[in-house]
Parts: C-alpha cells; sequence; structure tokens
C-alpha cells in the first residue's frame, strides 16, 4: 500500500519549519545555551510535538514515493533494495534449492555403469571368479550367507573404482542389512499373496471331490487376482525400495533405508517422471538379460557356467546403474 501524497503547500511548510529547526539548534550551539533535550518540560514537549510532526509530515512525503515496494511476511520493502537483490525476500520455500530437478542423461548411465562393469571385472580374473563363487555359496544356502551381496552393498555405495573383494565380516553383515530391507519392503507383497492364497485354498478345499467346473473357478480366480495385485504392488514398492537400498549405502545407516521423507524428497530431486523413465529402462535391460541367459542355459554345462559369470556382471551393473542414478542429483539431509 502507498500513503497518499501531501500537498505542495504542507511540503513546502514542513521543509520551512526543518530549516528553522536546524537554524535555531546552529543558534543555541553559537550562544552556549543547552541543547533542546535539556530545556525546561513546556518547552521540551514543545520541541517534541514540532518534531513529531516534521517527521510525520516526512514519513508520509517518504512513503508517496515508494510506488514499487513490496511486502514479504508482512515487511515492506523499498523497490530499490528489491531491484539490487531480487532473491533477498523470496521465501525459502520458493527457492531453487528445495528442488533440484535435473535432466538425466539415460545414454550416459547406461554407458557409464557398463563401462564401471568392465572395469571391475575385464581383466581382474580372480576378482569375477570369487564372485561368482559367493553367488554360488548365497544360493546353495538360500541367502544365508549373503557374501555376494555384501559386495553389491559397495557398488551400491557409489565406491569408484571398483571394490577388492575383502573384510569378509563386513561383507557378511552389509549382505544380510541388504536382506532384511529387501524382505521388509516386500511385506506389503507377501501379505497380499497370503490373503489372496489363502482365498484361493480355501476355495479348492470346498470344492474338492466335486466334477463342476464353476466351483473350481472361484479358486483360480481368487489366485490369479492375488498374483496380479502382488505384481501391481511389487511394481509401486520398487520405486522406493530401489533408492532405499542406495540410501543405505551411501549412509551405511540401516535405518537410513525406511527414512521416507529423504527418500521422497530425493525421487523429488531427480523429478518423479525421470526416476520411473530410470526404473522402466532397468527393467528391460533386465528383460533382455533374462531372454539371453534362458538362450544360453540351452546348451548343457557350458551354458550353466557361462551364465553364472554374466550373473555376477550384471549384478554390478544393475547396482552401479542405479548408484549413479542416486548420484545424479545431492542427496537430503
Amino acid at each position: 500500500m502507498t500513503a497518499p501524497a501531501p500537498r505542495a503547500g504542507e511540503e513546502r511548510e514542513a521543509r520551512a519549519e526543518w530549516g528553522l529547526r536546524h537554524a535555531d539548534l546552529r543558534a543555541r550551539q553559537g550562544r552556549g545555551d543547552p541543547p533542546p533535550h535539556q530545556a525546561s518540560p513546556p518547552m521540551a514537549i514543545a520541541t517534541t510535538v514540532h518534531g513529531m510532526r516534521i517527521l510525520s509530515r516526512k514519513a508520509a512525503d517518504t512513503a508517496s514515493r515508494l510506488k514499487n515496494a513490496t511486502v514479504f511476511s508482512g515487511v515492506l520493502s523499498h523497490d530499490s533494495t528489491v531491484r539490487s537483490r531480487p532473491n533477498s525476500y523470496i521465501p525459502r520455500l520458493l527457492s531453487p534449492r528445495s528442488k533440484v530437478v535435473r535432466h538425466m542423461d539415460y545414454g550416459n548411465l547406461i554407458s557409464g555403469s557398463a563401462g564401471y562393469m568392465k572395469e571391475a571385472l575385464w581383466g581382474e580374473w580372480g576378482r569375477w571368479l570369487v564372485l561368482v563363487i559367493l553367488s554360488l555359496i548365497q544360493t546353495f544356502t538360500l541367502f544365508l550367507i549373503p557374501l555376494a551381496n555384501g559386495y553389491i552393498v559397495r557398488v551400491l555405495a557409489g565406491r569408484r573404482p571398483a571394490p577388492d573383494v575383502n573384510e569378509w565380516g563386513r561383507l557378511f553383515l552389509d549382505g544380510w542389512k541388504l536382506n532384511i530391507i529387501t524382505l521388509i519392503y516386500l511385506i506389503p507383497v507377501i501379505l497380499v499373496l497370503a490373503v489372496f492364497g489363502g482365498i484361493a485354498a480355501i476355495s479348492a478345499i470346498a470344492a474338492r471331490g466335486l466334477d463342476n467346473p464353476d466351483v473350481w473357478a472361484s479358486a483360480v480366480t481368487a489366485a490369479v487376482t492375488g498374483i496380479v495385485i502382488a505384481a501391481i504392488v511389487w511394481v509401486i514398492i520398487s520405486f522406493i525400495s530401489l533408492v532405499a537400498i542406495v540410501r543405505f549405502a551411501h549412509t551405511g545407516s540401516f535405518f537410513q533405508a525406511f527414512n521416507l521423507g529423504a527418500i521422497a524428497r530425493h525421487i523429488g530431486r531427480i523429478g518423479w517422471g525421470s526416476w520411473i523413465v530410470v526404473v522402466i529402462i532397468l527393467a528391460l535391460i533386465s528383460l533382455v538379460y533374462t531372454v539371453v541367459t534362458g538362450l544360453i542355459i540351452s546348451v548343457p554345462v557350458a551354458g550353466w557356467i557361462i551364465n553364472l559369470f554374466i550373473g555376477v556382471a550384471f549384478g554390478i551393473f544393475r547396482a552401479r546403474y542405479l548408484a549413479a542414478a542416486y548420484e545424479s542429483v545431492p542427496a537430503p539431509g
């Protein structure tokens, strides 16, 4: 808001009174008289009232020239200040720092992850062989000895160059943490399958010994519905859980994998659309990997051995791909 401009006569009167006031002060100093604030009470009161009237008129004159004053949080700022510091009064919630959305270079993301995989394994034949053995141990023990997962955690943490296979106790602990995080995020999927699986089982028990296909239809419908819903839930959760495991690896904190606020802010900085595309691309690459290994496995013995080495390579590629996408923006605190 701007105050109405004072009339020209009042402005001249105010300036004249201001000049007289200064002339009187200079005359007092020349005669050695006490300053106005030491004058007698009546004189002090008159001087104070006179000064307030002058200051009020000068304030009105100043306010009339604030044509472009801007109010932020109840503070009136002169337009010259706004021009010299255009961002100084912008609320923090509107600051560019609150959201960092960058264009994701998907081609570079894929090629960089492939290059990392090559540096980690090609020429490092001993490391590759050890990781294959650890993968076999992990599979045959049903992930009870998750040393291979422990190595994946190191890759998810963004270590460059590719880390060596050492510190076995650390590998074991990190592998188990990754197992537990993955299992916790799968709880909704497990619950959906359990509910619909139970319905299907009850329907199948009720239809036992009956030849009527309509009776069995309810059991089949429940089973199929449960699988479809579980798959949808798994896909939705994957967009969160993939960031969660990378955040765990980067921070080294198990509980940071469940800091949903920070996870959501991180995805927001990447851009939800960009992150969805990142996950879709990874899913397509995984599909290609599945098809290729399916064809190779048809080769007796040799195909099975080749797939073991390819599986390790793909695991490193996938981990580096997720880590690079995560690192494309600063992580929130």
